[in-house]
């Protein structure tokens, strides 16, 4: 995503929205349509040369004035014809994208106004979206303008029937001539990356905020007041602590294209770790380092990269590690004890070290170790986080958040204690690291044996929110899940509640997330009780929305819960 204007939390009350790549995919042969309108043009003998408009309806009224007279009126209702027949055509092969319509929902239930307003006839758009003028504040097809976008004249009056302040309104579109038609008529250009035009494109045309889809917007709104601003980052602002952005992140990846066949799972947003076809099993290869704390630093070390490749069905089993140390800070006793930890994680779970780097380096403050952690696994018993499917149970195990609690009874154990925190407390809390443990690894085998499960996650940094939005970005689905049946530690509900974190948004290495059809519920939950492991049914998959995670809370209504790079513990350092 990106901003490239002075307000960055501009007050929402309209969106306008392009429909054509924005909305919907109709897949219209543009650079075909052109060369049958110049065909058409040289039928009039009219040689289509030195034309000044750039766009398709505005070049055929230009031929039409040109060759003029009745001759002139005819090829403009001949090249209409061709215009109207192909999109037409398109429309009855294309769809409206997952989230439409739910999303536009979402923001009229906010009180948002909506309206599509596009150069698509409206005949072709009624074809894709029967329900527009029923489920839309307003609808602005070419037919009901004199001049079409760009002219402002299009989104005026789109405006004028919301009853909206162009400043609050945005216009929201894949090509750079809506971008250039929000700014004509004043409004807040907003690109989205869902049609063909680049970044770059949308960006130089003059967008103030760039999506990779129209509805990622939804999760961007904050209620502020009585208005919903939209919440986002410049370009040129620094970074915060904790995961890149989705958007910021998703960019990136989508550079990257994998040359090698062997490569059956590359970087992807959601997923824990990449999967490689060795012959006859895969290698799952994952990286992970440990920032939040320097207590037991190569314990946490192997068990969250382990945590990694059982989240795919593997059998973790290599183990490399960079460690950094802070000069002037670090001795003997400092590494062989972080060696020490990782000898002692290791053991239980049968791998072994193959490698790695050690130093002392002035970059760092504390002890940094970045783990590197290669398994196997047998082609049929991959499981990626892409798999839930809508009907599915979300199973959690344990509770949350285990990691974060351990991370506070570690890093705050003087604070606490000046809080009055029982000695007792603080030390129930440490000991969660190893009992109920932050290692899903028996938790992922548990699952794995006793039904088909259709995706797994390790919800760790942003913990079960980002978890939960991750698989429903992997998987293209909406997730609901119920605040009620979250099973939430007591030591996590006292120290949440004195420091004023979210525990549902705090790293949550130790849970399980994982999915599976219905029928197998009870399966599940036996397999689990045999083994002493605490597994809740807190939600399901669901077709994709407006909303990527929805929590129905004590009270009955439901809310979104919005994907949060940032870890509520950062509030603590």
């Amino acid at each position: 995503m990106a901003t490239r204007n002075e307000s960055e939390s501009p007050i929402i009350q309209g969106i306008l929205f392009d429909f054509d790549g924005t909305l919907a995919e109709m897949k219209i042969d543009f650079p075909s349509l052109y060369a049958r309108i110049f065909d058409l043009a040289r039928e009039f003998g009219y040689e289509p040369n030195n034309l000044t408009e750039r766009y398709l309806i505005e070049i055929t009224e230009e031929i039409s004035s040109r060759i003029g007279g009745k001759k002139g009126r005819d090829f403009h209702d001949a090249a209409l014809g061709i215009v109207v027949l192909t999109e037409m055509e398109s429309a009855s092969n294309a769809s409206l994208f997952p989230h439409a319509r739910t999303f536009l929902k979402t923001l009229r239930d906010r009180g948002i106004k909506v309206a599509i307003v596009t150069r698509n006839t409206k005949d072709a758009v009624l074809t894709v979206f029967p329900q527009v003028e029923s489920e839309l504040d307003a609808f602005f097809p070419r037919e009901s303008v004199a001049h079409i976008k760009p002219h402002p004249e299009h989104l005026a009056m789109a405006v004028s029937r919301l009853g909206t302040p162009p400043g609050q309104t945005a216009m929201v579109g894949d090509h750079p001539i809506d971008i250039i038609s929000a700014k004509n008529a004043h409004l807040i250009p907003i690109g989205v990356l869902s049609g063909n035009s680049s970044r770059d494109a949308l960006i130089d045309a003059g967008a103030s905020f760039i999506f990779d889809q129209a509805h990622h917007i939804a999760e961007h709104l904050h209620k502020n007041g009585s208005h919903w601003t939209l919440m986002t980052k410049n370009d040129h602002q620094k970074l915060p602590t904790g995961k890149l952005s989705y958007d910021l992140l998703t960019d990136i990846l989508r550079k990257f294209k994998a040359s090698d066949p062997r490569i059956i799972l590359g970087p992807r947003v959601g997923e824990d770790a990449a999967v490689i076809d060795m012959g006859d099993s895969y290698l799952v290869a994952t990286t992970d380092p440990i920032t939040f704390t320097s207590d037991n630093i190569g314990y946490y070390a192997i068990n969250i990269n382990a945590n990694d490749i059982a989240v795919h069905g593997a059998i973790p089993k290599w183990f490399m590690v960079t460690i950094l140390l802070p000069l002037g800070e670090s001795d003997e006793e400092t590494v062989r004890n972080i060696f020490e930890q990782i000898d002692e994680a290791m053991a239980p779970l049968g791998i072994n070290l193959i490698g790695g780097h050690t130093e002392v380096s002035d970059s760092v403050t504390r002890p940094v170790v970045i783990g590197t952690m290669l398994g196997e696994v047998t082609k049929n018993r991959l499981i990626t986080t892409a798999g839930a499917k809508a009907g599915d149970i979300v199973f959690l195990t344990k509770g949350i958040p285990i990691e974060g609690t351990v991370i506070i009874a570690s890093e705050k154990d003087e604070d606490l204690r000046q809080k009055n925190v029982p000695e007792s407390v603080i030390a129930s809390a440490r000991s969660l690291l190893y009992s109920p443990g932050i290692s899903v690894v028996k938790d992922a085998k548990c699952a794995h044996n006793a039904a088909p499960i259709s995706s797994m996650h390790d919800p760790t940094e942003g913990g079960l929110a980002a978890g939960l939005n991750e698989i429903a970005i992997a998987a293209n689905v909406s997730i609901v899940i119920r605040d009620n049946d979250i099973p939430i530690l007591p030591e996590a509900k006292l120290f949440c509640s004195i420091y004023g974190i979210d525990p549902i948004a705090t790293i949550s290495s130790g849970a399980l997330l994982f999915t599976s059809n219905p029928r197998y519920r009870e399966n599940i939950i036996e397999a689990f009780q045999l083994q002493d492991i605490l597994v809740v049914d807190i939600g399901y998959i669901d077709e994709p929305s407006g909303e990527r995670v929805s929590m129905i809370k004590k009270d009955g209504t439901t809310v979104p819960l919005p994907y949060r790079e940032r870890d509520e513990i950062l509030k603590l350092f």
